[in-house]
């Protein structure tokens, strides 16, 4: 519990640059097919949002593979002592 603090520092920071990240994504999606003259704005749209789709299904796989295979974090067994 010494470095709780710390650790929900880093988690908090690199939810916010995923955050940043996804949105610049989806926004460069978007506006490359609304830009210009004669944009393309429902299919900038569904283009972004399929962008935004596919991050939603990427960040779950990656949070479903971390839940089966116990990830850093994984339970010992009760009869295990756990290093400082």
């Amino acid at each position: 519990m010494k470095r709780a603090g710390s650790a929900g520092g880093v988690l908090q920071t690199a939810q916010r640059i995923g955050s940043a990240a996804g949105i610049a994504a989806v926004g460069s999606v978007f506006f490359s097919k609304a830009g210009g003259a004669h944009g393309d704005w429902s299919g900038g749209f569904q283009a972004g949002l399929i962008t935004s789709t596919g991050l939603a299904a990427l960040a779950l796989v990656i949070a479903l593979v971390d839940v089966f295979t116990g990830g850093p974090n994984k339970p010992q067994d009760k009869g295990e002592q756990r290093s400082p």
